[in-house]
């Protein structure tokens, strides 16, 4: 499981959490507001994989990476989103066939740390007009030919550093950049890994180390990457079995916050532990004037608990999280469903079905055919309604040629270029009708027929697919006899 991203800093508090419709950013001004700034998802509706996302602060935009289902599309996302409204510019794919991805920046340079299908990548990013860009190659750390790889990273006196481990194995890596190239080396452990947590403090960075059946081990690497402290474990003997520990630098030393089964435990190093109430796991942890912050995700919140660096005068909030676009995105990710429905229908029954394909944003399905006619069909959530969209343009001139002989007609027979507009108008608003829907635009010209009704709901997907196929097809006729 992967704990709430948290940056808090002069700018207030940004989490990352998830929710059914995906990844979730909020931000607010500080951890005593329960008003966000903005809330909003990010990525794809229906592709985005149920995690939280990365992020990364600089002072003029939030930086946030998410990963995407597997397909043309798939892999891992980023983009720049500004502070006040969480509005973003274009999304960048970064790494194709990532599930897991994390982020390690600062104002002067940004690596984006990703896990794929056969092991562990990198790509640095830059950020130009507000917008992210991709500064680099990708470059592969670790070639495994498996999946779902432990990830994370930090920045480690301005450089890059990432630990990663793939689950029930007795080793874990790590990857450092030095003198401008990365270096991974390989640790061996006592046990098999469930767990592993990363942070940065003091010019050194920790590792807290979940082995299964062995509870937690703490170790600390230099800037270099090299094991300063070997794994050993933080806690003493007789603290209830614990996981997820999560590290944190506090002002000269480093402390541990991990989950046992009824509450949190806590030990600033060379100091006894002290015991927090519970939060849902697994938690972050992060640490700014003199107080520890810890934060635990649930359905629509994340929980705060802060307290002094001793575990003292604990204080408790819920933090909603509730995303302003929830209500389109859901619609979105039904229409994704249902053009999706339609394509499978299309595969199954049109000779040209091999070429259909749906949009990364998933609100529109297009169709090419092997006689060069490209057909899309949109819908899109508009005003509480559903817009409905047809684009049909034929291959070279037919459709021209339409459109010149309604203009013709317009010129020199205007009765009848009239009756061919009520014609048309007609055969458009029989179609809208036969859809239960109502006509918005129906036009002939250099590209072909758009058709554009609206409809109260979805409708079902064999009643959509057979419908499209009917516009498809009298069109054509109409264009054969024209």
């Amino acid at each position: 499981m992967i704990p709430p991203a948290v940056v808090l800093g002069a700018r207030g508090l940004t989490l990352g959490s998830f929710d059914a419709l995906g990844p979730v950013v909020a931000h607010l001004e500080s951890w005593r507001r329960e008003t966000p700034v903005f809330c909003r998802h990010v990525g794809a509706a229906g592709l985005t994989a149920a995690r939280p996302p990365a992020l990364a602060a600089r002072r003029d935009r939030l930086i946030v990476a998410w990963c995407e289902a597997q397909g043309d599309d798939g892999g891992a996302w980023a983009a720049a989103l500004d502070w006040e409204e969480g509005a973003h510019g274009p999304a960048v794919r970064v790494a194709p066939g990532a599930t897991r991805v994390t982020l390690a920046g600062d104002e002067r340079s940004l690596t984006l740390f990703a896990a794929d299908g056969e092991g562990v990548v990198s790509r640095r990013l830059g950020l130009r007009g507000g917008d992210v860009t991709l500064d680099g190659p990708l470059e592969r750390h670790a070639q495994e030919r498996r999946g779902g790889a432990l990830l994370a990273s930090a920045m480690v006196r301005g450089e890059p550093l990432a630990v990663f481990a793939f689950e029930g194995d007795e080793a874990w890596s790590v990857v450092v950049r030095r003198r401008g190239a990365f270096t991974t080396v390989r640790h061996a452990l006592s046990g098999p890994i469930g767990d592993l947590r990363l942070a940065a403090g003091g010019g050194r960075a920790a590792v807290v180390l979940s082995e299964r059946g062995a509870g937690t081990r703490f170790a600390v690497l230099g800037p270099d990457g090299r094991l300063v402290e070997r794994p050993y474990p933080f806690f003493p003997a007789g603290t209830p079995a614990l996981e997820g520990g999560h590290p944190v630098w506090v002002e000269d030393r480093w402390a541990v916050v991990a989950t046992a089964s009824d509450e949190l435990h806590g030990r600033l190093e060379r100091e006894a532990p002290f015991a927090l109430p519970t939060i849902p796991p697994p938690v972050a942890v992060v640490h700014r004037a003199t107080h520890l912050y810890c934060f635990g995700a649930e359905e629509g919140a994340v929980t705060l608990l802060r307290c002094d660096r001793e575990g003292h005068a604990v204080q408790r909030r819920a933090l909603p999280m509730s995303p302003a676009d929830a209500s389109d995105r859901a619609a979105r990710q039904r229409i994704r469903a249902l053009l999706a429905a339609v394509a499978e229908r299309e595969t199954a029954g049109y000779r040209d079905a091999s070429r259909t394909a749906l949009t990364r944003d998933g609100v529109a399905l297009s169709l090419a055919t092997s006689t060069g006619e490209r057909r899309e069909l949109r819908l899109e959530p508009v005003d509480g309604a559903l817009r409905l969209r047809v684009l049909d343009r034929a291959s070279g001139s037919s459709a021209g040629l339409l459109a010149r002989a309604v203009g013709a007609l317009g010129r020199w027979i205007r009765p009848s270029a009239r009756r061919a507009a009520a014609e048309l108008e007609g055969w458009a608003t029989g179609l809208a009708e036969a859809l239960d829907g109502s006509l918005v635009d129906v036009r002939l010209d250099g590209g072909g027929l758009t058709l554009e009704l609206t409809r109260a709901s979805l409708p079902e997907p064999g009643e959509l697919a057979r419908w499209w196929r009917r516009v498809r097809e009298e069109h054509s006729t109409r264009r054969r006899a024209a």
